[in-house]
């Protein structure tokens, strides 16, 4: 069975996450969002029944709907949050996947170690 590939991701669906994802959807853009909480996917459900946006509280569901290369983004507390990958070691699923700022982990790197080179030997 083919799932809807969306074309953005958002992780917290409180009052703000839940109406930046309906803003999302009401500007032309699919949109899938995450929650713990299913009152939280089913508020997002019911108020964005007009527009292209769903919900789960599944994490394997969120990342497989949405479409390559994923955009997502984490609304809530900057850090670790209990029961994050980050926080059991986990890492990223695929390579090029872009973050919230538009910058993929392959092209931060390659800035820092250009950095480093020019401060180093002075060359770009």
């Amino acid at each position: 069975m083919e799932t809807k590939q969306y074309d953005f991701g958002l992780v917290g669906l409180g009052v703000m996450g839940r109406n930046f994802i309906l803003n999302v959807a009401e500007n032309g853009f699919s949109a899938f969002g995450l929650d713990t909480s299913a009152d939280q996917v089913a508020a997002l459900k019911e108020e964005g029944k007009d527009f292209p946006v769903d919900g789960s509280t599944d994490k394997v569901t969120f990342v497989g709907n949405l479409s390559k290369p994923r955009k997502r983004m984490i609304w809530g507390k900057e850090g670790k949050r209990e029961g994050s990958g980050e926080e059991r070691g986990e890492e990223e699923e695929g390579r090029g996947e872009t973050n919230r700022e538009g910058k993929n982990e392959e092209q931060r790197e390659r800035r820092r170690k250009r950095r480093w080179k020019k401060r180093r030997w002075g060359e770009a």
